[in-house]
């Protein structure tokens, strides 16, 4: 996506192509950075259900 807006960039400031570009990028890099800390959130979220089904299965195998 940087890239993308970069391009965007290399028009003279004054350009509508450069205004939004420069839009676009602010709203993607709010949105990017509150994604990155939601990430270990959801991270721990799975890892803890992913442990708690290897949990279960070992308890059912053992069983027979």
């Amino acid at each position: 996506m940087r890239l993308l807006f970069s391009y965007g960039f290399m028009y003279p400031q004054r350009d509508q192509i450069h205004r939004v570009a420069r839009k676009f990028n602010e709203s993607f890099e709010i949105t990017w950075k509150a994604l990155t800390e939601k990430w270990p959130t959801e991270e721990r979220k799975r890892n803890k259900i992913f442990k708690r089904g290897r949990m279960n299965n070992k308890a059912v195998h053992q069983k027979f």
